[in-house]
């Protein structure tokens, strides 16, 4: 039991970075290997803190390992809706003519298309994809911004539970379970 929580943890920390390298699951487009690579960096560097930190962990009551547990499911499903909600705010899928990469905040002429048009989607129909794209890429600073904060939210849906099921593996490393020790 104690390798299944082992290797439940380290593909938790593995499997996802290396799906996003492979497919671009979910990510912004040309953003894959940004996203993977990430994702693999943090959760390595989870499963290693927790880790060095396992035998702090292996006194801990099963009640505190409960609640750190439960604490990490509610941050990775609160940061999992709020994931979804940017990256369909910031990737624009035209139904005939491609997709856009927009910033969370549009500035200069990105803006001031989207306003004329009324939406993101209506800019690209009014405008045409590579006007919009061309515009979308006058604004790299705040592409490089939407990019970041997306990366930080995947994060915010991924370690915790890297770190929920490493805790899980960290306590079987101690025996069984065992209620409220």
């Amino acid at each position: 039991m104690k390798k299944v929580f082992a290797s439940f943890s380290a593909a938790f920390a593995a499997v996802p970075g290396v799906t996003i390298l492979v497919s671009g699951l979910s990510v912004p487009p040309d953003s894959k290997l940004l996203f993977g690579g990430v994702l693999e960096a943090f959760g390595a560097l989870t499963l290693l803190m927790l880790w060095i930190n396992m035998s702090t962990l292996q006194r801990l009551k099963l009640s505190e390992l409960n609640k750190v547990c439960l604490a990490s499911v509610i941050v990775s499903v609160v940061c999992l809706f709020a994931y979804i909600a940017a990256l369909n705010f910031c990737v624009v899928r035209h139904p005939y003519r491609g997709t856009v990469y927009f910033p969370l905040w549009t500035t200069g002429v990105a803006n001031e298309m989207v306003n004329t048009a009324g939406s993101r989607l209506a800019s690209i129909d009014r405008y045409g994809l590579a006007a919009v794209e061309n515009a979308v890429e006058q604004s790299a600073i705040t592409l490089a911004l939407t990019t970041g904060v997306l990366i930080l939210l995947y994060q915010g849906v991924l370690m915790p539970l890297t770190i929920a099921f490493g805790v899980l593996a960290v306590r079987t490393f101690r025996g069984t379970p065992k209620s409220g020790h």
